[in-house]
């Protein structure tokens, strides 16, 4: 079955950028395959460069929160679809599940608004399975921060800590302001996404779980209603850091003094609010 694709430009970004990234959809990092449903399910929802990889490894190194990857990302499924022996979305996330549910019976996934609606559109069966007891909102309150790092990360396609630029950034004011407008629509969308399906929201800022990852962790246990501490063995999966540097420290501060009227756009949302 074609599974379609999903336009890099409604991202940001293709996968296709970081293939350090598609060895952990593979079957060495599969947890043991389980026949019963997940006993609790979670999604990331969030925006391209909102530290959302960070979170998901920290929640996958603890073992007790699944393995929250992108596994609506349409190159992750192509990637994964043979050997679940998927024929098209229903089996093939019926067997995400099966093998990425940890052993406590949590399944966790990362998903970007644009593969949710194309996936919805593909296949209207799918959306009642992607119903969640907790939507974990990560987003960043500096926006043109996002952006900035949206638009360097296109430049020079290095979208992770230990990638190499493969061209010299350069400042371009008007590459900004659309990676800006592009990060405020799928804000927007998942604002109206989270009041039409009534979900359960917890809104984390980028800048509050940004070395308060246990902390973080936690909370996410409790509202999920696991025990304080994971009671599952710990997955060896490398910290999939964020990247900042002078640069784009340099980059921001000249977009704000140069497009102010878009920097007063980027404060239009303000913190989502926590169900």
């Amino acid at each position: 079955m074609d599974f379609g694709a999903t336009p890099a430009a409604d991202l940001g970004h293709s996968t296709q950028d970081m293939p350090e990234l598609h060895e952990l959809y593979g079957p060495d990092f599969d947890f043991a395959p389980t026949s019963a449903p997940p006993r609790s399910c979670y999604m990331i929802a969030s925006t391209p460069r909102s530290g959302s990889t960070h979170l998901a490894s920290c929640l996958w190194r603890a073992g007790d929160l699944g393995a929250p990857l992108e596994y609506l990302n349409p190159i992750h499924i192509r990637q994964m679809s043979p050997r679940l022996g998927a024929r098209g979305y229903l089996s093939y996330w019926r067997g995400v599940q099966a093998r990425r549910t940890s052993p406590n019976g949590v399944f966790g996934h990362k998903l970007f608004m644009p593969y949710y609606v194309t996936a919805g559109r593909r296949c209207p069966a799918l959306l009642p399975m992607l119903r969640s007891d907790l939507a974990i909102h990560l987003y960043r309150r500096d926006k043109i921060a996002q952006a900035v790092s949206l638009a360097r990360a296109q430049q020079t396609k290095a979208w992770a800590s230990w990638s190499d630029e493969q061209t010299a950034p350069v400042y371009d004011a008007r590459h900004i302001s659309t990676c800006l407008n592009k990060l405020l629509e799928q804000e927007r969308w998942w604002v109206a996404a989270f009041e039409l399906t009534g979900a359960v929201v917890l809104s984390i800022a980028y800048e509050d779980y940004v070395g308060r990852e246990t902390e973080i962790l936690a909370t996410i246990r409790a509202r999920l209603g696991l025990p304080a501490a994971s009671d599952c063995p710990p997955v060896a999966v490398e910290d999939l850091a964020r990247q900042r540097d002078g640069i784009s420290a340099e980059w921001v501060a000249r977009f704000k003094v140069e497009a102010p009227d878009q920097a007063a756009i980027a404060q239009e949302l303000g913190p989502p609010l926590t169900a």
